[in-house]
Order: C-alpha cells, then sequence, then structure tokens
C-alpha cells in the first residue's frame, strides 16, 4: 500500500499547526513591557532643547485615587517620614515647573525635594527639564495630568526610578507610558535611601508631535520608588 499520501497529509497537518502558533504569538500574545522593549539609541547629532510651556498642573482637588498595598493607601501629597530623607523635604506650593536648559549636574529635579542630580549622561545635558513633584508619586488616578505645550516634534524623556519597575511588573505600568522605550542611559541623584540600594534613574524617550502634551499618574510605590521627571529636546 502507499503510504506516501498519509505522510503528506500529516506534513501539511505540522505545517498548518505551525503556521497557527506562528499568527497566535503575532496577534494575541500581548506586547513586552516598555522596559523590556529594544533599546533606541540616541541620534549621533548633539541634542538641542526643546521648547516646551507648562499649561496647567493636576487637579488636586478631585478625589484621586492613590497607590493601596496591604491595607496601607498612600497619601494623595506623600511626605517622607524616614529620618534619611526628611532634611530633604522642602515646601513648595508650586508642583512643576519648566527649566530650560535645566537638565544638569547639581539641578534638583523635584519642586518639593532638595534632591540634587549627581550625575547626568553628556549627551543628555543641557535639555529642557519639567521638575515634578515628589509627593504625587502614589497617585493612581488617570484623571491625574501634567499638561504641556510642545512648540515642535520633540523627544520626550522620562526618567524612571529603577525601583519602580518592580512596582510595574507587580501592578502593571500606567497606560499613557506604553510607547516609551529604553534608551540604555541612567540618571543619578543624592537621595540617600537611592544611594544605599545604587539605584538611579532609566531614562526612556518618546517621539511626541507638535503640539499638547499631556502626562499621566506615576502609579507607584509611595513608601518606597521616587517619582518620575521629564526632560525634552527637539527631533531630528
Amino acid at each position: 500500500m502507499d503510504v506516501r499520501p498519509r505522510k503528506n497529509i500529516k506534513i501539511i497537518l505540522l505545517f498548518g499547526w505551525v503556521a497557527a502558533v506562528f499568527y497566535w504569538i503575532i496577534t494575541v500574545s500581548p506586547p513586552p513591557p516598555f522596559w523590556m522593549k529594544k533599546s533606541a539609541p540616541l541620534a549621533s547629532n548633539p541634542l538641542i532643547p526643546a521648547e516646551v510651556t507648562l499649561i496647567s498642573e493636576p487637579n488636586l482637588t478631585l478625589e484621586l485615587k492613590t497607590f493601596e498595598m496591604d491595607g496601607r493607601i498612600g497619601p494623595l501629597d506623600f511626605v517622607a517620614t524616614n529620618p534619611k530623607l526628611v532634611p530633604f523635604v522642602k515646601q513648595n506650593k508650586q508642583a512643576y515647573q519648566i527649566i530650560d536648559t535645566g537638565l544638569q549636574k547639581g539641578i534638583k529635579p523635584f519642586t518639593d525635594r532638595n534632591f540634587k542630580l549627581t550625575h547626568v549622561p553628556n549627551q543628555l545635558t543641557g535639555l529642557t527639564l519639567l521638575q515634578t513633584r515628589m509627593g504625587h508619586k502614589g497617585i493612581v488616578d488617570d484623571r491625574f495630568a501634567i499638561t504641556l505645550s510642545v512648540s515642535s516634534p520633540a523627544y520626550m524623556f522620562l526618567a524612571i526610578d529603577e525601583r519602580a519597575l518592580q512596582t510595574y511588573e507587580q501592578f502593571a505600568p500606567p497606560a499613557w507610558m506604553q510607547d516609551l522605550v529604553p534608551i540604555d542611559e541612567t540618571i543619578f541623584t543624592d537621595d540617600p535611601l537611592m544611594q544605599e540600594t545604587e539605584s538611579g534613574y532609566a531614562v526612556f524617550k518618546q517621539h511626541v508631535p507638535e503640539g499638547t502634551l499631556t502626562l499621566g499618574p506615576a502609579c507607584m510605590n509611595p513608601f518606597k520608588d521616587a517619582m518620575y521627571f521629564a526632560f525634552f529636546a527637539e527631533a531630528n
């Protein structure tokens, strides 16, 4: 008896199964989290600070949701009580601020903390800085919005505490960060707790068009993570 037709059928079925699995992988399986994406190299040309304007700060009169874990609920505006961090806390009603060419060693990335940048990669030095508020790191509500205006197409860089990526692995990152890609650069501050764990701020970038830009909630664990800050360069 000729068994070749039966073998051919088995081969066809095998290829069909492989094709079905491949289709499922590329269409159904979720994309990797943004910090696991392939890194995107910076442009070889020097980066030029982008022209960015702060339009509005978050509306904290709303009953915004905050981070909750094991019965602990983070406050709307977190204030450190750790004796090592208390000396760095400062009173400042202004939550957010744009500083032209502000991303430099010795500059404070937060308006409500006296932490200073101790290391900034040369290629990123001098870019337009958005100072953020450390106290807002535990807000998880999508209604939280920092609204900016970008005068021309730009690269937005987001500096995210490396410890916060562990929080995102456990609880999922904010949806508005999904288009970020890593650039394999790290920024450091004199935050004593971050220095103890040799933690820094991993840098991610995203191309943004001219016009209005909104940054959302950090969705971090306020009891261990540090708030993000952002900086901007003109898109080549």
